[in-house]
């Protein structure tokens, strides 16, 4: 695996490849997550693919900047840094924030998307009718903001992570001790807080409280391929939203629903959800060839 830090968009991004030969794919994490989340998934996509995923802005070795958590700013970085690796065009899969950054990508310049693989994200508006939230947008963000976590070590902020998890695993410890312990920040008295502050995460939930689906569907020009979590509170509410708006994409758009799956797929579910999106790819792209 290879890392390199990318200029874009007036910071730095950290950009992790996996493979050099194949159809580029790029892997887009969750939020207060970065790319080591994928370890479980991407050595399914190695032998077939060129492989990437990013850290996006205000997480992992990635810049944080005070502001500019738009998720039109994440799809801004994102077409940076296809430019810079000189992609012409990509696969993208999201989990949870990256599945909102790949349809705004996808949305805005669909001629730089094969395809769009969405883990639990990007399937309900935040606002507005049938969104997540009833509470105003300001008593939204309100509620959001705490303080940062602070830890006096990297053995205790492991930890936490290992008592909050429902599943800790081989591929969560490795996400953890390779790719949250390295970035943890050093604050006051020596103290160690995660790298995706606060602030960072409340700016980030009040751009996805003002982002609207539809319109952004409306101008998708790849398959798409929706797996929703099975036993997430929302479900109901997704698969309604799926079912709406799923015979409008290109084919071969599909909903594929892995059972027992929670929000986070990627650290239980990652053989079966590798499995679901290279059949999905292996369809795209033979459709590509065929049309």
């Amino acid at each position: 695996m290879k890392k390199t830090k990318i200029h874009t968009n007036g910071i730095e991004l950290m950009v992790h490849q996996y493979s050099t030969t194949g159809t580029p794919i790029l892997f887009l994490h969750f939020i207060s997550g970065n790319a080591w989340v994928w370890n479980g998934v991407i050595p399914a996509f190695t032998s077939g693919y060129r492989v990437y995923a990013i850290d996006m802005r205000g997480h992992g070795e990635s810049d944080q900047p005070d502001f500019g958590y738009e998720i039109e700013a994440f799809a801004m970085d994102l077409l940076g840094v296809l430019d810079e690796l000189r992609l012409e065009s990509v696969h993208l899969v999201g989990s949870s924030l990256g599945c909102y950054v790949a349809a705004v990508f996808a949305a805005i310049y669909p001629s730089r998307v094969r395809s769009i693989s969405l883990s639990d994200g990007a399937m309900q508006n935040h606002s507005g009718p049938d969104g997540k939230f009833t509470t105003t947008r300001e008593e939204h963000v309100q509620m959001l903001k705490q303080s940062d976590l602070l830890f006096p070590s990297a053995s205790a902020y492991v930890q936490y992570e290992q008592q909050r998890r429902k599943v800790w695993n081989s591929i969560v410890e490795k996400a953890v001790l390779q790719g949250w312990v390295p970035s943890l920040r050093t604050v006051g008295d020596g103290l160690l807080s995660p790298t995706t502050t606060n602030d960072t995460y409340t700016q980030i939930m009040a751009s996805l409280y003002d982002l609207q689906l539809e319109p952004l569907y409306a101008n998708i020009q790849c398959p798409v391929l929706f797996m929703p979590a099975a036993k997430h509170r929302f479900f109901e509410w997704k698969n309604q939203f799926i079912q709406r708006i799923i015979s409008d994409l290109p084919f071969p758009s599909r909903s594929v629903i892995i059972p027992d799956t929670e929000h986070i797929i990627v650290f239980e579910h990652y053989e079966a959800m590798s499995q679901v999106i290279l059949t999905f790819l292996e369809q795209v792209d033979s459709n590509r060839l065929n049309s």
